[in-house]
C-alpha cells in the first residue's frame, strides 16, 4: 500500500499466498488510504488480532495437553506390552485419566488446528515455542537411549517409551513445519495435526481395550471397597489383640469400638478369616477383577496377612458374631 499498489491487486496476491477471503478483508480494513499520504492504521485496528491469537493460544494449549497425555498413556501401554516382575497393579487403572483427557482434548485440537484461515503471526510465535520444546524432547530422548545402551538397560520397554517420545516430538515439529522452515505461510498444514490426531485415536482405543470400559471400572471400585474393608478388619484385629481380647472373633470392645464391615457389601458373603499361625491372621475376599485380585496379594489373590502379638488368645468358636468365618476345615492353632 505504501508503494502505491491497489488494494485489489494486493488482495489477489494474498489470495494466491493462501490467505482466506475473511483474512484479506480484515487485513485491508485495518488501513485508511488518503491521497498523498502513506497508509494510516485505523483506530482500534490493534484489536483485530485478538481473536486469532486467542484461538491459536487455545490450540497450542490443546497441543501441549495432548502431547503430555499421549506420552503418559504410551508409557503405560509400553509397560503393559512388556510386563516386568515389579510392575504396579494399578497401571491399568491409571490409564483412564489420560484416556479421558485425550477424549476431550483431541476434538478441541482438531477443531482449532484443522480449521481454514488461521492467522500467521501468532503461529510463528507458537511454532518457535513448540519447536524448542520438541527439540529438547528429542535431544533428551537421544541422551537417554545412549545412557541406557552404555548401562546395559536398553530393554524393549525402554525402546518403546523412547519411540513414543520421538514420534510425538516429530509430529509437533510437523504441525508447524512451514513456520519452522522459515516460510510465513498463513494456512494450516494438515499433515502434522492429522498425524497427532490419528496417534491419539489409536492410543485411546488401545487404552480402553487394555483397561476395560465402565463395567471394569465399576468392578475395580467394588474391589477397592473390599480391600478397604480388609484393612479395617486388620486394624480392628490388631487393636483387639493389643488390649488382650481374643482374636478371632472380630468384635467391638470398649477400647476398640469401631466394628468393621465383616461381609462383602455386594454379595453379603462373609470375608474369610483364617489363622495359618498363632501370631497370624489371613483375611481374604473374592475379588471381581484380575487387576485388583493381584493387588497387595503377597498372602495370595485377594488376601491380606495381619501379624498379631505372640500369645494372642483365640476365641472359643470359629464363627465371629458379626460375620466373617474361618476357612472351612481350618482350626485355630493351639
Amino acid at each position: 500500500m505504501a508503494a502505491g499498489h491497489a488494494p485489489e491487486r494486493l488482495a489477489a496476491v494474498l489470495k494466491d499466498a493462501g490467505w482466506s477471503e475473511r483474512q484479506i478483508a480484515a487485513a485491508l480494513a485495518e488501513w485508511h488510504l488518503e491521497q498523498g499520504l502513506p497508509p494510516v492504521p485505523r483506530a482500534g485496528s490493534e484489536q483485530a488480532g485478538a481473536g486469532p491469537a486467542l484461538l491459536q493460544g487455545l490450540g497450542f494449549l490443546a497441543l501441549v495437553v495432548m502431547c503430555w497425555q499421549l506420552v503418559q498413556l504410551g508409557f503405560q501401554l509400553a509397560e503393559h506390552l512388556t510386563p516386568g516382575p515389579v510392575d504396579g497393579w494399578y497401571r491399568e487403572t491409571q490409564m483412564r485419566w489420560p484416556i479421558a483427557v485425550l477424549v476431550v482434548a483431541t476434538p478441541v485440537f482438531a477443531l482449532l488446528h484443522l480449521r481454514p484461515g488461521a492467522a500467521a503471526w501468532p503461529r510463528r510465535s507458537l511454532a518457535a515455542a513448540s519447536g524448542f520444546l520438541a527439540g529438547c524432547a528429542l535431544l533428551g530422548s537421544a541422551a537417554a537411549v545412549v545412557h541406557a545402551f552404555l548401562s546395559g538397560d536398553l530393554t524393549a520397554r525402554f525402546a518403546l517409551k523412547a519411540a513414543v517420545v520421538v514420534v510425538v516430538a516429530l509430529l509437533v515439529l510437523l504441525i508447524y513445519r512451514r513456520e519452522l522452515g522459515g516460510a510465513a505461510a498463513a494456512r494450516v498444514d494438515a499433515a502434522g495435526p492429522r498425524g497427532l490426531i490419528a496417534l491419539s485415536l489409536v492410543l485411546i482405543a488401545l487404552g480402553i481395550w487394555v483397561s476395560g470400559g465402565p463395567g471394569a471400572g465399576r468392578a475395580e471400585q467394588r474391589d477397592q471397597q473390599r480391600w478397604s474393608d480388609l484393612d479395617a478388619i486388620a486394624l480392628q484385629a490388631q487393636c483387639l489383640a493389643g488390649e488382650g481380647t481374643a482374636v478371632p472373633p472380630i468384635v467391638a470392645s470398649a477400647g476398640c469400638p469401631d466394628l468393621p464391615v465383616l461381609a462383602d457389601r455386594q454379595t453379603g458373603e462373609p470375608y474369610e478369616i483364617t489363622a495359618p499361625r498363632a501370631d497370624l491372621l489371613r483375611l481374604c475376599a473374592r475379588m471381581e477383577t484380575d487387576v485388583m485380585r493381584g493387588a497387595r496379594s503377597v498372602a495370595g489373590p485377594g488376601c491380606l496377612d495381619v501379624t498379631l502379638p505372640h500369645g494372642t488368645a483365640r476365641g472359643p468358636g470359629l464363627m465371629p458374631p458379626g460375620g466373617g468365618i474361618l476357612a472351612p476345615g481350618a482350626t485355630p492353632p493351639p
